[in-house]
């Protein structure tokens, strides 16, 4: 059986010093334990992660950009700056993941400030390097994807027949006051994921197809709310049309033969 897993971040050992100055938490030191404990090897896409993979049972991982914690991302950067960094970043990893053929794959990273440049960055990056789709945030600038301005990427994306893999961050604080005050942050993620899938299939100008990892952000250790996510999904025919939410482990998905 071959094993896909989604959930593989990693970043360019060339990137993850490119920090800028201004940018707070931008030290090893401020990263979280868990995440500096396994710094260095998010640079690895060779022997020491192959090896992790086979060990697993795992045929391909679908590689996506750690976040700024590991090094620069295209949302610090304005205008070309942040298309040339896109470009940069999603060039050198097709250039990596080529090494080991069949064993990598990718989704692109997009310049999200720019929507429209980012629109196109994904048309490029799946037509010319072979990228599954593109791993976004939820939020982008305090906005959500049903915000109109996202409309040109997930047009594109629709277009394209590939998926945007929503990853969690947290809902601008105003957000989290009025509607999650009181609950675990993976609760607050978890239901903004959901109603933005709902939302974008009820009112995005298209059809486009998203993954929410780690099943929408359902906490494993409260029942309670981990039901209510049940019924919201029940209840949301858009839901399970056009968004598949996926656990944060190893899982066979057709994504992987995509091109």
């Amino acid at each position: 059986m071959r094993i896909v897993a989604l959930e593989e971040h990693f970043t360019l050992a060339s990137f993850r010093n490119r920090l800028l100055p201004e940018q707070p938490g931008g030290s090893r030191q401020s990263m979280p334990t868990v995440i500096r404990n396994v710094a260095d090897r998010m640079t690895d896409l060779g022997a020491g992660r192959l090896a992790d993979m086979d060990r697993a049972g795992i045929s391909t991982q679908v590689l996506s950009k750690a976040g700024s914690h590991m090094g620069p991302s295209a949302d610090m950067f304005d205008g070309d700056e942040a298309v040339a960094f896109a470009r940069e970043f999603n060039d050198e990893a097709a250039r990596e993941i080529a090494k080991h053929p069949g064993r990598f794959a990718a989704f692109a990273h997009l310049p999200m400030n720019i929507p429209s440049a980012a629109a196109d960055e994904l048309q490029r990056a799946v037509e010319c390097l072979g990228c599954k789709g593109a791993l976004i945030s939820g939020t982008i600038g305090g906005a959500f994807l049903d915000n109109p301005r996202f409309a040109p990427l997930l047009s594109r994306a629709e277009q394209l027949g590939v998926p945007l893999y929503i990853h969690p961050g947290m809902p601008p604080a105003a957000v989290c006051k009025a509607y999650y005050d009181g609950l675990f942050a993976q609760d607050r993620l978890r239901g903004r994921n959901f109603c933005v899938g709902v939302a974008l299939r009820d009112r995005a100008p298209c059809h486009a197809s998203c993954c929410l990892r780690h099943l929408g952000q359902v906490s494993e250790a409260h029942a309670h709310h981990r039901s209510y996510g049940r019924r919201l999904a029940g209840n949301a025919r858009a839901l399970r049309a056009s968004v598949l939410v996926r656990p944060a482990a190893p899982a066979t998905l057709a994504v992987a033969d995509h091109h």
